[in-house]
Protein backbone atom coordinates (compact mmCIF):
# COMPACT_ATOMS: atom_id res chain seq x y z
CA UNK A 1 0.00 0.00 0.00
CA UNK A 2 1.10 3.54 -0.64
CA UNK A 3 2.64 5.65 2.08
CA UNK A 4 0.40 8.35 3.57
CA UNK A 5 0.83 11.69 1.84
CA UNK A 6 -0.94 14.81 3.06
CA UNK A 7 -1.68 17.11 0.14
CA UNK A 8 -1.59 20.23 2.31
CA UNK A 9 1.75 19.40 3.94
CA UNK A 10 3.50 22.36 2.31
CA UNK A 11 0.83 24.68 3.66
CA UNK A 12 1.23 23.14 7.11
CA UNK A 13 5.00 23.60 6.89
CA UNK A 14 4.51 27.25 5.94
CA UNK A 15 2.11 27.78 8.85
CA UNK A 16 4.59 26.16 11.25
CA UNK A 17 7.45 28.32 9.96
CA UNK A 18 5.29 31.44 10.27
CA UNK A 19 4.36 30.50 13.83
CA UNK A 20 8.05 29.96 14.72
CA UNK A 21 8.89 33.34 13.21
CA UNK A 22 6.29 35.01 15.43
CA UNK A 23 7.59 33.07 18.45
CA UNK A 24 11.09 34.39 17.76
CA UNK A 25 9.75 37.92 17.40
CA UNK A 26 7.94 37.59 20.73
CA UNK A 27 11.06 36.17 22.38
CA UNK A 28 13.11 39.14 21.15
CA UNK A 29 10.64 41.66 22.55
CA UNK A 30 10.29 39.87 25.86
CA UNK A 31 14.09 39.60 25.99
CA UNK A 32 14.36 43.37 25.60
CA UNK A 33 11.80 43.84 28.33
CA UNK A 34 13.64 41.42 30.61
CA UNK A 35 16.91 43.28 30.05
CA UNK A 36 15.23 46.46 31.24
CA UNK A 37 13.86 44.66 34.28
CA UNK A 38 17.31 43.27 35.05
CA UNK A 39 18.73 46.77 34.75
CA UNK A 40 16.09 48.04 37.18
CA UNK A 41 16.85 45.28 39.65
CA UNK A 42 20.59 45.94 39.43
CA UNK A 43 20.03 49.65 40.11
CA UNK A 44 17.78 48.89 43.06
CA UNK A 45 20.40 46.57 44.51
CA UNK A 46 23.13 49.17 44.00
CA UNK A 47 21.05 51.89 45.67
CA UNK A 48 20.33 49.55 48.55
CA UNK A 49 24.03 48.70 48.84
CA UNK A 50 25.01 52.37 48.74
CA UNK A 51 22.35 53.17 51.31
CA UNK A 52 23.67 50.47 53.59
CA UNK A 53 27.25 51.71 53.11
CA UNK A 54 26.15 55.30 53.79
CA UNK A 55 24.36 54.28 56.99
CA UNK A 56 27.45 52.39 58.15
CA UNK A 57 29.67 55.39 57.47
CA UNK A 58 27.18 57.63 59.32
CA UNK A 59 27.36 55.34 62.35
CA UNK A 60 31.12 55.17 62.33
CA UNK A 61 32.21 58.71 61.58
CA UNK A 62 28.99 60.59 61.88
CA UNK A 63 29.23 61.35 58.16
CA UNK A 64 29.19 64.72 56.56
CA UNK A 65 26.82 66.82 54.54
CA UNK A 66 28.65 66.22 51.21
CA UNK A 67 28.32 62.45 51.59
CA UNK A 68 24.62 62.83 52.29
CA UNK A 69 24.21 65.15 49.32
CA UNK A 70 26.11 62.73 47.00
CA UNK A 71 24.06 59.76 48.15
CA UNK A 72 20.84 61.73 47.71
CA UNK A 73 21.80 62.73 44.12
CA UNK A 74 22.75 59.15 43.29
CA UNK A 75 19.50 57.87 44.74
CA UNK A 76 17.44 60.41 42.79
CA UNK A 77 19.30 59.58 39.57
CA UNK A 78 18.76 55.84 40.11
CA UNK A 79 15.06 56.40 40.82
CA UNK A 80 14.78 58.47 37.65
CA UNK A 81 16.49 55.74 35.57
CA UNK A 82 14.28 53.07 37.15
CA UNK A 83 11.14 55.10 36.41
CA UNK A 84 12.33 55.72 32.85
CA UNK A 85 12.95 52.04 32.24
CA UNK A 86 9.57 51.21 33.80
CA UNK A 87 7.97 53.59 31.30
CA UNK A 88 9.85 51.81 28.48
CA UNK A 89 8.65 48.44 29.77
CA UNK A 90 5.06 49.68 29.85
CA UNK A 91 5.43 51.18 26.37
CA UNK A 92 6.59 47.78 25.06
CA UNK A 93 3.57 45.95 26.48
CA UNK A 94 1.06 46.81 23.70
CA UNK A 95 3.48 45.53 21.04
CA UNK A 96 4.06 42.34 23.04
CA UNK A 97 0.31 41.86 23.43
CA UNK A 98 -0.17 42.36 19.68
CA UNK A 99 2.54 39.79 18.91
CA UNK A 100 0.94 37.35 21.36
CA UNK A 101 -2.44 37.72 19.68
CA UNK A 102 -0.82 37.10 16.26
CA UNK A 103 0.89 34.04 17.73
CA UNK A 104 -2.41 32.72 19.06
CA UNK A 105 -4.03 33.23 15.65
CA UNK A 106 -1.14 31.54 13.84
CA UNK A 107 -1.30 28.67 16.30
CA UNK A 108 -5.03 28.22 15.69
CA UNK A 109 -4.49 28.13 11.93
CA UNK A 110 -1.71 25.55 12.28
CA UNK A 111 -3.77 23.41 14.63
CA UNK A 112 -6.76 23.41 12.29
CA UNK A 113 -4.57 22.14 9.45
CA UNK A 114 -3.00 19.55 11.77
CA UNK A 115 -6.47 18.32 12.75
CA UNK A 116 -7.34 18.02 9.06
CA UNK A 117 -4.12 16.06 8.55
CA UNK A 118 -4.99 13.74 11.45
CA UNK A 119 -8.46 13.21 10.02
CA UNK A 120 -7.06 12.41 6.57
CA UNK A 121 -4.47 10.08 8.14
CA UNK A 122 -7.21 8.26 10.05
CA UNK A 123 -9.21 7.91 6.84
CA UNK A 124 -6.12 6.59 5.07
CA UNK A 125 -5.46 4.08 7.87
CA UNK A 126 -9.09 2.94 7.70
CA UNK A 127 -8.82 2.46 3.92
CA UNK A 128 -5.54 0.55 4.31
CA UNK A 129 -7.05 -1.71 6.98
CA UNK A 130 -10.13 -2.33 4.83
CA UNK A 131 -7.94 -3.19 1.84
CA UNK A 132 -5.84 -5.56 3.94
CA UNK A 133 -8.96 -7.21 5.37
CA UNK A 134 -10.39 -7.61 1.88
CA UNK A 135 -7.13 -9.13 0.65
CA UNK A 136 -7.06 -11.53 3.57
CA UNK A 137 -10.68 -12.52 2.91
CA UNK A 138 -9.83 -13.19 -0.73
CA UNK A 139 -6.85 -15.33 0.30
CA UNK A 140 -9.03 -17.23 2.77
CA UNK A 141 -11.69 -17.72 0.09
CA UNK A 142 -9.09 -19.08 -2.35
CA UNK A 143 -7.76 -21.43 0.30
CA UNK A 144 -11.30 -22.55 1.11
CA UNK A 145 -12.15 -23.11 -2.58
CA UNK A 146 -8.88 -24.97 -3.13
CA UNK A 147 -9.68 -27.21 -0.16
CA UNK A 148 -13.20 -27.73 -1.53
CA UNK A 149 -11.81 -28.72 -4.93
CA UNK A 150 -9.30 -31.10 -3.36
CA UNK A 151 -12.05 -32.65 -1.25
CA UNK A 152 -14.28 -33.06 -4.32
CA UNK A 153 -11.39 -34.71 -6.25
CA UNK A 154 -10.67 -37.02 -3.35
CA UNK A 155 -14.22 -38.30 -3.17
Amino acid sequence: MKKFKFRLQKLLDIKMAFEKQIQHELAREIGKQNLLRDKQQLLRERVEGQQHAFHESMRGTGGNFNDLKSFHRYSEYADMVIASSEAEIEAMQPKINEIRSRLIEASKERKSIEKLKEKKHDEWKYAVNRAEEKELEEINMRIFHDQQRRNSYDT
